[in-house]
């Protein structure tokens, strides 16, 4: 039986949160017309022994088992989280079965790399706490990892550190590419939850300064500043981003981030 799950109707969209994601990131941003649920992704603290909780939505709730299980396994949402939570499975499986039956959740890997004993013992314990949101009653995990490898745990202690202030995690250009017509350019911020945002200024090494107003995107982690010009930026170009932000449980974080401004193209 899944527990946790809150519902409500916004604009006839169905959206849900688990209890999870409300302790640790209040309420969901409005989804606009989209069916979604907000759930939470607990990733290994890097340098510590605790869980990290990481937000995570999904627009096809009734594939959310297997879409959270392939999330995890595929490593970190952004690469910059690597800076605060360690990944796990990364680079080494892909996800066979998922399944709970009793108090017992039972996971099996294709394993592409034998990994080490740390990590499947860090999988295991991530796994449990992730699917606990709504099988409040799991007692029990099991991992198969392929090759004889596996762990076995019953209630496994886990400890969760509470987010602190709300923090970028990311900034990069995304450039579209429309054929031959002439190419737009944005300058994309990833932050490590949905944030609402009190000030955010740009500038180039210097002192210049981008202007730009940016509108929040992607469940509120995304603040996007549109028709940013090539002459703008060139890929390589130090930046600074000074911010102001907040979350939806009110912790406001600011300061500044460097960063060097590499591109993405997007076609179409």
């Amino acid at each position: 039986m899944h527990k946790g799950i809150s519902e409500s109707l916004m604009k006839h969209v169905n959206v849900r949160v688990s209890d999870d994601y409300v302790r640790y990131f209040g309420r969901i941003p409005d989804a606009g017309m989209v069916d979604c649920e907000g759930l939470v992704i607990y990733y290994p603290e890097k340098g510590g022994d605790s869980f990290v909780p990481y937000p995570f939505f999904v627009t096809t709730p009734e594939e959310k088992e297997t879409l959270i299980a392939r999330t995890m396994i595929a490593g970190l949402p952004s690469r910059a989280m690597g800076k605060y939570v360690k990944p796990i499975y990364q680079g080494w499986g892909e996800l066979e079965e998922i399944s709970v039956t009793g108090k017992t959740l039972s996971i099996s890997i294709k394993a592409g790399i034998i990994p080490k004993k740390e990590e499947l013992a860090d999988t295991a314990r991530a796994f449990f706490i992730t699917y606990k949101q709504f099988y409040g009653e799991l007692e029990k995990v099991i991992l198969n990892a392929g090759s004889g490898e596996k762990v076995e745990m019953a209630s496994p202690g886990i400890a969760v550190r509470e987010p602190g202030p709300p923090v970028i995690l990311d900034a990069f250009l995304v450039r579209h590419a429309h054929g031959e017509e002439e190419n737009s350019q944005e300058l994309r911020i990833l932050f490590d939850r949905p944030v609402m945002i009190r000030d955010l200024a740009i500038e180039k090494a210097g002192g210049k300064r981008i202007e730009g107003k940016a509108y929040l995107a992607e469940f509120s982690m995304a603040g996007i500043i549109e028709h940013v010009g090539e002459k703008a930026f060139v890929e390589g170009d130090r930046f600074t981003i000074r911010y102001d932000i907040h979350d939806y449980l009110d912790r406001k974080g600011e300061g500044e981030m460097s960063f060097t401004a590499r591109v993405e193209v997007h076609s179409g």
